[in-house]
């Protein structure tokens, strides 16, 4: 009896495991305002970006679509935009969430490596892997 009773636990604990491990991020923490921190290219290369004059900001407009405007923060608190946006539909391929862009011109994908709360981390079909963090207003005193 105790020789099954050991590889069943071990079995039990090494499911609960890799269930805990797949969950999928929570789509909705991708809503709002995002300031890219750094790309890491295929080559190794990294670029920091200390501070950033346009961030991204994401709508949610169900579970599976949306879409991402590139806006330009100001002083007041304010924000300008192109009116320019890429939608994108949301799928799970592999076990991964994808962010699928479109616009009249060109498709791509991204796939959604790491969102939390204040982490966003995507990576494109080129292998190149962008970082960013929740954008904060700057507050004036």
């Amino acid at each position: 009896m105790k020789s099954i009773f050991i590889p069943i636990l071990s079995l039990l604990a090494l499911s609960l495991v890799t269930t805990a491990c797949s969950e999928q991020p929570d789509i909705k923490n991708l809503e709002g305002y995002w300031e890219i921190e750094r790309a890491d290219l295929p080559e190794g290369n990294t670029m920091e970006y200390s501070i950033s004059t346009t961030i991204d900001h994401f709508t949610l407009e169900s579970d599976s679509t949306g879409y991402k405007t590139k806006v330009m923060p100001q002083l007041d608190g304010s924000f300008i935009t192109s009116g320019d946006s890429e939608s994108f539909s949301i799928v799970e391929k592999d076990g991964k969430l994808k962010l699928i862009f479109t616009t009249p011109l060109s498709s791509h994908t991204e796939t959604v490596l790491q969102l939390k709360e204040e982490q966003l981390i995507l990576l494109n079909e080129r292998e190149m892997k962008y970082t960013y963090k929740r954008f904060k207003k700057l507050e004036l005193e």
